[in-house]
């Protein structure tokens, strides 16, 4: 069995690509442009669109399944599925807001609804290279954010503001995965609050580093998935539960290691 996943949206197709080879599969990655977070792959597609799109289809011809994963170029996709069998995997703004008919993966619950026929995998991460770090000796405690496309970043800034440099605050943007794993390990807490009621494969990086997580989950999903994730406003708002869970100790690793 060969498989070829296309894109490698936030390493999610390298990680299980990376499995599918201890699984005895021959699996690689193709990517059509470098991000700054530098995720492994196998093949770079270069040239205009149509080049790129015409290099993707014959490298797919020496595999048995193409995995694509964000798969917005959807009049490519249905072509090529005539030629071999293609799974279509989404993220988030390539599907939220319109609708899929034909069976597909999708990474996060909220997608369900625009995807009757879809199946819902989360999001993977390595947690065999992912060793807890449930205490620092950070002075001054740390808190890492993320802001996605959909995240309610007013909520952290807000708080922030009214913190003052009680903490430091640490936006993960534009670092390197290795260095963004690296300041994750570091720090004593992250924040993810996102539009979608989920959350993100940084704060699945960050559980598995043993870390706090606070997010916003809506009650649908926490009953029917039940993520370790701390309501953003389950001391009142932001800023009480930062608060809550960084000066008591005991609590905050008991977050952490339920987050593990």
């Amino acid at each position: 069995m060969k498989i070829l996943h296309v894109n490698n949206i936030a390493g999610v197709a390298s990680t299980i690509s990376h499995e599918l080879r201890n699984r005895g599969i021959i699996s690689d990655v193709l990517i059509f442009d470098e991000n700054p977070y530098s995720f492994p792959y196998d093949y770079k597609i270069t040239g205009n669109r149509f080049m790129k799109l015409l290099k993707t289809m014959l490298k797919g011809f020496k595999y048995d399944i193409i995995h694509w994963h964000y798969p917005k170029q959807r009049k490519t996709i249905s072509i090529y599925s005539k030629i071999k069998p293609v799974i279509k995997h989404y993220h988030g703004t390539d599907l939220r807001g319109k609708f899929e008919e034909a069976f597909c993966i999708v990474s996060t619950p909220d997608l369900l609804e625009y995807a009757p026929n879809s199946i819902y995998i989360p999001n993977p991460v390595d947690i065999e290279k992912i060793k807890p770090v449930y205490r620092t000796k950070n002075p001054k405690p740390i808190i890492t954010y993320y802001c996605s496309a959909i995240s309610k970043i007013e909520i952290v800034k807000e708080a922030k503001s009214k913190i003052g440099d009680k903490y430091q605050f640490i936006e993960l943007k534009g670092y390197r995965h290795e260095d963004a794993l690296n300041l994750l390990a570091n720090s004593d807490l992250f924040i993810d609050i996102r539009s979608n009621s989920w959350y993100g494969v940084t704060s699945i990086e960050a559980m598995a580093l043993g870390k706090p997580v606070i997010g916003d989950i809506k009650d649908e999903f926490r009953m029917e998935y039940n993520p370790p994730i701390i309501q953003y406003n389950y001391y009142k708002n932001l800023t009480n539960t930062i608060n809550e869970i960084l000066n008591n100790e005991n609590l905050r690793i008991k977050y952490a290691i339920n987050s593990r």
